[in-house]
């Protein structure tokens, strides 16, 4: 497990809620894929800012390759964080 500061506490625990609030919306029939995605970009946006945080402390996202080549090969982007999977990762790499 990553040790976080207060504020990237606050970011992962605000991602962490957005993340399973969106993953409830996914299994719902019909999804509204319209607030979802609104709901992912915002999350994406808190995910980018928290990878930032815990990059500049030299700590590395680890990430499959296949993962990082399906999201433009570029990690450190904010379009590289509005996706569901990429969301996903970072909590798991923080709470492991």
């Amino acid at each position: 497990m990553i040790e976080l500061t207060k504020d990237e506490k606050e970011l992962f625990a605000k991602i962490k809620e957005r993340y399973q609030q969106i993953m409830k919306m996914i299994e719902s029939e019909p999804p509204d894929e319209n607030y979802e995605t609104r709901l992912l970009d915002e999350c994406g946006e808190w995910a980018y800012k928290l990878y930032t945080k815990i990059s500049e402390r030299g700590i590395i996202l680890e990430c499959p390759k296949k993962l990082i080549i399906s999201r433009g090969g570029k990690m450190n982007s904010r379009y590289f964080f509005q996706h569901i999977h990429t969301i996903e990762r970072l909590l798991e790499f923080i709470e492991l």
